[in-house]
């Protein structure tokens, strides 16, 4: 019967030391834990603006970059979340994770539907969100790092980490808030000092 106890006693130990160690949840609007898989919106907090859609724009047609809808009466496009370690089905903040917009433009440029920073714009003087990343493993003129999530204020904020000039381990990752850039009309996701504050939606 001892030997029993202890072993509880020790689960229960041993579950409370696994639950301190993990990082907290993310929340939806309705106070339920976002689900790796599940699509949601990404809605601002400030409701100038609507939500996160796709667009051809800094006179290109391709890459399509990630943009925020200009009326607060559309919600955009949804996306799914997945963790880097993929037994994992809550997503949860500072985390590795990959974002993909459910249904996109994508086919007309031959692209994925995940987010990934693009190359260097020098015109512009920033990295710009655009998609065509391969799974959070994105490659040619694209930034290497991952997205992760923050909790920020009254909401979440989206941040962009990869490893600068790392020479011994462990290193620690350098991020990025995604924040807006207006031109044209047009409010496109960028790597910025100011982050986008927002909230999540179940689709």
């Amino acid at each position: 019967m001892k030997t029993n106890i202890c072993i509880l006693i020790v689960l229960l130990y041993g579950s409370y030391l696994a639950a301190a160690i993990l990082p907290p949840t993310v929340y939806d609007r309705s106070q339920q834990r976002v689900l790796a898989g599940i699509r949601y919106y990404i809605l601002p907090i400030s409701r100038g603006h609507g939500g996160i859609t796709i667009a051809s724009t800094r006179n290109k047609t391709c890459p399509l970059d990630v943009a925020q809808e200009l009326s607060v009466y559309n919600r955009g496009l949804g996306v799914t979340f997945h963790r880097v370690d993929p037994t994992a089905h809550s997503i949860r903040l500072s985390t590795d994770l990959t974002i993909k917009f459910v249904r996109s433009a994508a086919k007309a440029c031959a692209q994925s539907s995940y987010w990934k920073a693009d190359g260097y714009d020098n015109l512009r003087a920033r990295y710009f969100v655009t998609i065509g990343g391969a799974g959070g493993k994105p490659g040619g003129e694209s930034l290497p790092g991952t997205f992760r999530i923050e909790k920020e204020g009254n909401g979440y904020k989206i941040v962009y980490c990869r490893l600068v000039n790392c020479v011994a381990a462990p290193c620690e990752p350098v991020c990025k808030n995604v924040g807006v850039y207006q031109e044209q009309g047009r409010i496109l996701l960028a790597l910025a000092d100011e982050p986008l504050v927002v909230k999540f939606r179940k689709v």
